[in-house]
């Protein structure tokens, strides 16, 4: 499939492997089988008016135009595909739409097959349910975008791939360590266990610690790695020893600094990645003093980390 296709439908950069997979001459006919008005009920997205505007305004571009079905369906089979890893920053468009959530959707039957051959107990089918809603309407309601990011699109294939269960506070990904990884605690191509790190709630490190000791259970004799900006080296200079972050940094040994700054998305929730600094808002402790160390020029890198096999015994008290 050319590349001037994927330029039609925004997309500025895609895998180089991508134009491999060929488009399909019933493209219409596969779109049909996908069943995707059928994906919004399963996902429980038909009843968010906000989102159903926008998502019927793409979606009704992709069931006029053939391209954008090609689209679709190409992108579709290469995000759901467990041969390629994950499309970490392989993905960049010009704007923000939900065409990306169309893409989502049509995986949705895949993700059913994935999720019962895997035997999920009902609690992780329902996460998996709630994971991917969230994925494709955070850009509406946490970034305050018309659709849904490529950053969205990347998290949602690896969730209908089924390569992702939830622990407690943590969540953990099966997943082949990629070459960036590769340093002298890990080997490009070994299996290992990605650890994440879901927003919204508390680090609380009793909720860290019982997570920790039921994945450990789980994936036996498993190397459980972190890459997150809470690792970063700078941070530490801006956290309080008994803070809840600060705690969740002593279970890993950092082994590698990554060239990449998510604090920007995950502290400040902001998707461009050089925002104007003296915009960013300041309306915490930790978001004021990053703020102030960023104006004076300071960066703030993530990390990958691998667990140790100590759990923390210092035990902030939960508060009501």
């Amino acid at each position: 499939m050319k590349r001037e296709i994927f330029k039609t439908a925004g997309f500025i950069r895609t895998p180089e492997n991508i134009i491999n997979i060929k488009s399909n001459n019933n493209v219409s006919k596969w779109l049909e089988e996908q069943q995707v008005p059928d994906a919004l009920d399963f996902y429980n997205l038909s009843s968010d008016a906000n989102f159903i505007r926008y998502f019927n305004e793409v979606w009704n571009q992709v069931l006029e135009k053939t391209e954008l079905q090609n689209v679709v369906y190409v992108i579709s089979n290469y995000l759901f595909d467990d041969s390629f890893p994950p499309a970490w920053d392989m993905f960049e468009r010009n704007r923000v739409d939900m065409l990306p959530a169309v893409i989502i959707l049509t995986g949705w039957q895949q993700h059913m097959k994935n999720m019962a051959k895997k035997n999920f107990s009902p609690e992780q089918i329902e996460f998996h349910k709630n994971e991917i809603k969230n994925s494709i309407t955070n850009g509406l309601y946490v970034y305050n975008q018309p659709g849904m990011l490529m950053s969205g699109m990347i998290w949602s294939s690896i969730v209908v791939r089924a390569n992702l269960i939830k622990l407690g506070r943590l969540q953990y990904e099966t997943k082949t360590a990629e070459d960036f990884y590769a340093c002298k605690d890990i080997a490009a191509g070994e299996n290992i266990i990605g650890m994440h790190i879901p927003r919204g709630q508390p680090l609380f490190p009793e909720d860290v610690n019982k997570s920790i000791t039921e994945a450990k259970k789980y994936f036996r004799n498993a190397k459980f790695v972190c890459e997150t900006w809470l690792l970063g080296k700078e941070l530490g200079d801006y956290l309080k020893p008994e803070s809840n972050i600060a705690n969740f940094r002593n279970h890993f040994n950092v082994v590698k600094t990554l060239d990449a700054e998510s604090i920007y998305r995950f502290l400040f929730n902001e998707t461009s990645k050089k925002p104007d600094i003296s915009k960013l808002p300041q309306d915490t402790s930790l978001r004021k003093s990053v703020k102030q160390a960023m104006l004076s020029g300071r960066h703030f890198h993530d990390a990958i980390g691998v667990l140790s096999n100590n759990l923390s015994t210092k035990l902030n008290t939960k508060t009501k």
